[in-house]
């Protein structure tokens, strides 16, 4: 008895602790990974060139209009800007997607309001049983987030 309790509760953080750290990891090495994806697709981008009109497929790149699902913070037409790069986009989308993954996992829970039902007499209990158990009714919170491994 002496303090089990808190070990327990110690060990439960630390073993949290470690499960963050390893998806934290987990995340960074993919988010590496796929920028130097789009990376070297810029780069090589940048070194070919279309055989009959011998323009730079990242001019070209550069040059066809982009679409409004496509638009990103800075982005306001005039080419040549950072965040119509491949890369730039590439940046922009995933830091307005992860925006919103963090927006939505420190948002409070939303709570159900907890209806009651009127005091009903006695005589009309019976009659209103199942009118009474409808219109009383409680609900959890739903759990937010997923559980991790």
């Amino acid at each position: 008895p002496g303090g089990g309790a808190s070990k327990d509760a110690y060990a439960a953080v630390r073993r949290l602790r470690r499960r963050c750290k390893e998806h934290s990891e987990d995340l960074c090495s993919v988010l590496f990974e796929s920028a130097l994806q789009v990376w070297s697709l810029e780069r090589v981008l940048a070194k070919k060139t279309d055989p009959k009109t011998h323009a730079c497929f990242l001019d070209l790149y550069l040059a066809t209009p982009k679409p409004a699902s496509h638009s990103t913070p800075g982005s306001s037409g005039s080419s040549g800007t950072c965040y119509e790069s491949p890369l730039g986009v590439f940046w922009a989308a995933l830091l307005v997607s992860l925006r919103r993954a963090v927006d939505a996992a420190v948002a409070p829970p939303q709570r159900s309001p907890v209806k009651v039902a009127p005091a009903s007499s006695s005589s009309s209990a019976s009659s209103s049983s199942a009118s009474s158990a409808s219109s009383s009714s409680f609900s959890f919170p739903a759990a937010r987030g997923r559980v991790l491994r």
